[in-house]
Order: C-alpha cells, then structure tokens, then sequence
C-alpha cells in the first residue's frame, strides 16, 4: 500500500493522484522497501497510563509503513489549518464571503474617493477664491504700484530731460568769442608771415574769424573736389562706382601712391576721392578735375556753395601755372564753413555728407592742429602743405561726448615749424576751452 507524502492518506495501487489532497502521484517519493530482516519497532505505552497492577501483555502492532518526516509535517499542518482552508475542503461559503468583503470594500473605496473629491472641490474653489481675493488684490497693489513708479519715472524721466536740456542748451551756448579770439591772437601774434583762423561752436551760430582772405590752398582745394563730386552724384550726373583705367601721363609727382601704379590700373571714382582726401594723393586729384568737366565746372559749384574766396585755377603740382603766378585759393572761412555743413549734413545730402565725413576721419596726417588732443577726441581733417611758400594749412571739425567744434588754419610766408607748432597748442587750447 502507498500513502500520500503530502496528508497521508493512503492510494490506491493505481492512482495518479491524491484523492484527499490532489497531489500528483508520480511527484511522490516511491514507497520504501521492507526489510524482511529488520525488526519491527517495539511502540511502548508510556508509563504514566498504566499501572503496575494493570499491566498485562498486549499484542504488538507493526505499522504498515513508517512515517516519514514529511508525513509528519503534513499530519501537523492538516490539524492545526482550519478547514476552510484544508486541501479538498468546499470553498464555497469562502468565496461567498470573499465576494461580500470585495463589495464592502469597493463601497468603502468608493465612499472614500467621494468624500476625498468632495473635500478637494471645496477646498479648490476656496483656494481658487482666496487667490482670486489676492490675485485682485496683489493686481490693485501692482497697477497702484506700476502706476507710482510709472508716474515717478515720468516725473524722473521728464526731470532729467529738463536738466539733459539744459545741460545741452549750456553745452551749446557755452562758446565765448572773446576767450576764443584770444586764444588764437596768442598763439600766432608771436609768428611770422600771414595767417587766417576761423572756429564755431556746432549747434551755434556764433563765430570768430581772423584775418579773413583768400590764401594759397595748397591740399585743402581737394575739398571741394571731394564736395563737387558728390554733388554731382547727387545729381545723378555722375557715376560714383564707374571706373577709371590709368594711364601713364596721368601720373605726377608729390604726395600720393597712384603715381606707383602701373598704367591700366583701374580705380572707381569713389577709390581716387579717398586716396585724394585720405593720402592727399595729387593724381587722383588731377584726375577728378577732368573727370568733373575741368575748372570751370568745380568752380561754379565753389560758387553755389557761397565760397567766394575759393578758387580752383590750376592742376596738382602745375609748376609752370606756379611760376605764372597762378594758384589755387581759399579762406579759413570758407574752409570752416563748409567743415560745419558737412557735420550737420545740411550740404548735400545725410547720406553723402556722412560718406565724406567717414572718409574725412580716415585721414592720415594728424601733425597739426590734432597733434595734442586726448585719447577719445574725434577728428575730421584735411591739411594742405606747399613749403615753397611756407604754406601750412589745416581744417578740422573735432569733437567728443560734450560736443563738436570747427577751426581752419591757414598760414603763409613764415617758419614751417613756428606755425606747425603754433597749431599744435591752438589745437588743444581750443579743445579744453570749448569741449571741456
């Protein structure tokens, strides 16, 4: 006979499974083998049941199989497990029971949420109201706060535009003549030959000039070439970006880098009017004067523009026109004048007084009357040398953050190096006078 390792009970010979338990059969331990020769286990009563006048022989019982220790273990869990929970015992009234705690919970969960959405609905409308309350109140507080610090700042922002007025109406007005004239008597009334001066305030109308006449140009008549042909541009009569091929007798000597070029170089009108102002270069001038129709036609321009101490009589470096006696002239008011217009773009347009103005500031020669100015100055300048004659000439708008001023220089028949030097300190003197 075979029992069950798992409960116990005893099989049938052909059994695959456990009719008590359900455990398969074949998973079981097969059943040990008897020892014919071992002899069976003696199970003695214990003593404390008989007594010693009881005692009488009874017959010995032999199991039929020995109990193995899972047997024993099963034995144990089968009397101390419930019999709801027991292998083979109905489940019904377990499953019902089941269902009927799933439902009490499911209705308790459910009461649970309930309560729990309920609760966070209200609470959320009166978060929601309460942050409305503030959002109102936090908004009023804002606005009232923007609106004081909108009117503060307009208040702060008209002030200092009272005071950026006046500032600017003092910086304006702040231009004395006599201080001005003064200080160009005493830097030239020491040198020798003749000389002119003019210098205005930008922005203001007065003026002092000296010793207004007309004086050899030399370079600074390459103004108004660099102003003829802009105007004519303007205009439309000329092409600024057409090109000019070089030839070989074009080519003269002097100030200027063109005259190393090799014949059939090609430069646009706007490359010779920035080596003629920025290098000073004499074959680019004398380029732009047939290119512009010649004398006539720069000098009738010269004249529109009011300039009449101004004239363009010969070509750069003309020695036979020299020897002539003919020459080239303007005046420090002429020069100072145009400088003005061309800084407040009132000469020919914003755009072309801007694009002369840049190539003004690129100008290469600052050994006069920029010569002392501090770091941070702005300067556009042009400058004229003829030593034959001891001509010295310069014309310069300088500026900084508190303004802009222009002043013209020209000298004559005198010490190239007094007047130079004399230019130098006007330069500085008039700079911390007016600017600073």
């Amino acid at each position: 006979m075979k029992f069950c390792e798992e409960c116990g009970s005893p099989l049938k010979p052909d059994s695959k499974f456990c009719e008590n338990c359900g455990m398969k059969i074949d998973e079981l331990h097969p059943e040990p083998p008897i020892d014919s020769k071992t002899e069976p286990a003696i199970i003695e009563e214990p003593f404390y049941s008989k007594t010693e006048t009881s005692i009488k022989a009874e017959p010995i019982v032999q199991p039929k199989q020995p109990i193995s220790e899972s047997t024993l273990r099963s034995t144990l869990r089968e009397e101390h497990t419930p019999d709801s929970q027991k292998i083979g015992v109905p489940v019904l009234n377990r499953k019902k029971n089941t269902w009927l705690y799933f439902i009490a919970l499911v209705m308790i969960i459910a009461g649970a949420v309930y309560f729990f959405n309920r609760n966070s609905a209200d609470a959320f409308n009166t978060a929601a109201t309460e942050s409305s309350s503030i959002s109102s109140i936090a908004d009023s507080d804002e606005s009232s706060s923007t609106a004081t610090s909108t009117s503060e700042s307009e208040s702060s922002s008209e002030q200092a535009d009272s005071e950026e007025e006046v500032k600017n109406e003092d910086v304006i007005t702040a231009f004395d003549s006599n201080q001005v004239r003064s200080i160009i008597e005493n830097a030239y009334s020491p040198i020798m030959g003749t000389f002119s001066a003019y210098v205005s305030r930008i922005g203001n109308e007065n003026e002092v000039v000296v010793n207004e006449q007309p004086q050899r140009a030399a370079s600074t008549i390459k103004l108004f070439i660099m102003l003829t042909t802009y105007s004519k541009a303007n205009a439309n009569e000329l092409d600024l970006d057409s090109i000019h091929r070089l030839y070989e007798d074009e080519k003269v000597g002097g100030t200027g880098i063109i005259q190393d070029m090799p014949g059939g170089s090609e430069l646009t009108i706007r490359e010779l009017i920035r080596l003629m102002i920025v290098e000073s270069d004499n074959t680019a001038a004398n380029i732009m004067i047939d290119e512009l129709g010649g004398f006539e036609s720069i000098n009738q321009m010269i004249s529109k523009m009011g300039c009449y101490n101004t004239a363009l009589n010969r070509k750069m470096m003309d020695t036979n026109a020299l020897e002539s006696g003919i020459d080239n002239y303007t005046s420090a008011k002429d020069l100072g004048v145009i400088m003005k217009k061309l800084y407040m773009n009132t000469l020919i347009s914003e755009e072309y007084d801007n694009e002369m103005l840049s190539i003004l500031s690129h100008n290469t020669d600052h050994s006069k009357l920029p010569y002392h100015l501090p770091y941070g100055a702005t300067v556009f300048n042009k400058t004229g040398t003829y030593s034959t004659y001891g001509v010295e000439n310069d014309v310069a708008i300088i500026a900084n953050e508190n303004g802009a001023f222009v002043v013209s220089v020209m000298t004559q028949d005198g010490s190239a190096v007094e007047q130079i030097d004399a230019m130098k300190s006007l330069g500085l003197n008039l700079y911390e006078n007016i600017l600073n």
